[in-house]
């Protein structure tokens, strides 16, 4: 007798890899990286890449900006928490994630608004100076 497999339903595996985009914006005392798109473990790599580049880049503030992330799973958080790690081992301030709802949950259910300043996708954009 043969086996049946049933259909999974659901995000494709690798779907999220050519929406993510990223970019940079040097501005001031602040690097912001801006994201837009799905952070799963094929995007987080080149996510995390990005975001260490901007750690690495200076002094000032490191801003990440996911008001236009539609999806983040635990790729996502793993970036977020090594590059809080790495900019609390420096002694820097904390890194500033610009958020939309559900990805401020997510970061509140995980314990990661503890690690980072997390900031309402509505406010405006935090100035580069420590307040």
């Amino acid at each position: 007798m043969s086996e049946s497999k049933g259909t999974r339903t659901g995000r494709v595996a690798g779907a999220g890899r050519s929406s993510l985009r990223i970019s940079e914006d040097k501005s001031g005392n602040a690097v912001t990286v801006r994201v837009a798109g799905e952070i799963d473990a094929l995007t987080g790599p080149r996510l995390e890449r990005a975001v260490l580049d901007a750690v690495r880049a200076g002094p000032g503030r490191t801003v990440v900006d996911l008001r236009d992330v539609g999806f983040m799973d635990s790729a996502g958080i793993t970036v977020l928490v090594r590059a809080a790690k790495r900019l609390k081992s420096t002694g820097r301030d904390p890194m500033v994630v610009l958020t939309s709802a559900p990805v401020r949950h997510l970061l509140q259910l995980t314990g990661i608004d503890k690690l980072v300043d997390v900031v309402a996708g509505g406010e405006d954009r935090p100035h580069a100076e420590p307040a």
